[in-house]
This record gives structure tokens, sequence and C-alpha cells, in this order.
């Protein structure tokens, strides 16, 4: 059971971070962690993120999304931990950690780990070269709405002489980039990872 208390908490964190105090909203998402373990990964995403008074801290969000997997098995934090394994950010780059988080969030229809195992299958990161294997991730993270996944998915179509079909995707994913960009620079289905 939820007290009220951390119900309004919650929200003051939530605006907190929307107003970019990240400060402020890490003390309350840490004050409230230990009774809504939900905060856990929002605690990661800040020292993932940085900025608004936060010092950008891929240590911590390793930590914090680690107590989140352990506790809650939460999807975010797996992506979190997916990215950060990708990167080689605050860890030592590990595809095969990497490949783990995403496989996990794949099978479950997550757009964004899909578009990661299509890079990871397209350049051999963690895994044997298979465009044929990057395609169909490329096109059910599309399917999902992911617009760089289209991109990439028309890059591989030039790339193995479908020219007409990789022409249009990569207009129709020119368009839809810009159109979503120009309404919001930080929308998820033109993040890269």
């Amino acid at each position: 059971m939820i007290d009220i208390r951390n119900k309004n908490d919650w929200q003051k964190a939530v605006d907190s971070f929307n107003q970019g105090d990240l400060i402020g909203a890490l003390y309350v998402f840490k004050k409230i962690s230990r009774t809504r373990p939900t905060a856990l990964v929002e605690i990661g995403n800040i020292y993932e993120l940085g900025g608004g008074g936060v010092e950008q801290n891929f240590v911590e969000a390793c930590k914090w999304y680690e107590k989140s997997v352990e506790e809650l098995n939460d999807p975010k934090a797996h992506m979190g931990l997916g990215r950060l394994y990708f990167y080689g950010h605050g860890v030592h780059r590990n595809y095969d950690k990497a490949l783990y988080h995403f496989g996990l969030l794949a099978s479950e229809g997550e757009r964004g780990a899909l578009y990661a195992l299509g890079l990871m299958s397209q350049y051999g990161l963690g895994i044997e070269i298979n465009n044929s294997c990057a395609a169909n991730y490329y096109r059910r993270a599309a399917d999902l709405g992911h617009l760089l996944a289209l991109r990439q998915l028309a890059l591989l179509n030039f790339k193995q002489g479908h020219y007409i079909s990789g022409a249009i995707s990569w207009i129709k994913s020119s368009f839809m980039i810009f159109k979503a960009v120009m309404k919001d620079e930080e929308d998820p289905r033109v993040r890269i990872v």
C-alpha cells in the first residue's frame, strides 16, 4: 500500500524533474526509493542524463539501474544498463551484457532494444555481422514507430542493391524524422539507443 505522502512526493519529484531541477528530483526520488522502488530507475536516469545541477555520473547510474533490475526487473533499468554496456559509459564496454539486456526487452517488443540489436547485428558488435537479422530487427522496430530503424533499413536496402525500396524508406524516414524533431528534439523514436 502506497501512502499518500509518497504519492505526493512522487509528484514533487516529477515536477522538479520537468522544471529542470534535477537536484530536487534526485533528492525526493532517493528519499522515497525505500518505500517506492520504482524511483530507483528514475535515480539512474538522472545520473545518466546529468544536468540541472546534477553531475553526469555513469557509475552511479549503473548502480541504481542494477538495484532496479534486482528489485523490480524494471524494463527501463534493463534499457539503461544496455546503453551503458553498449557505449562503455561507467563500465567496461561489454557487448555480451548489452545483448543480454536488449535481448530481454526485444522479446517484449521494446523498439529501442530492437533497434540496438539491429545495429549490433549490422556492424558485428558482439555478434557476427548478419544483415538479414539486422533488417528483421529494424523492421520490427520501425513497425513499432522507431524512425531511425526505418533509416537503417533504407541503408541496408541500398547496400543490398534494392535501390527503389531503399529510396522509398529513406525519403519516408527523412520526412518522419524531420517532423518528429521539429515537434520534440527529445522524441524517443529518434534516439540512437
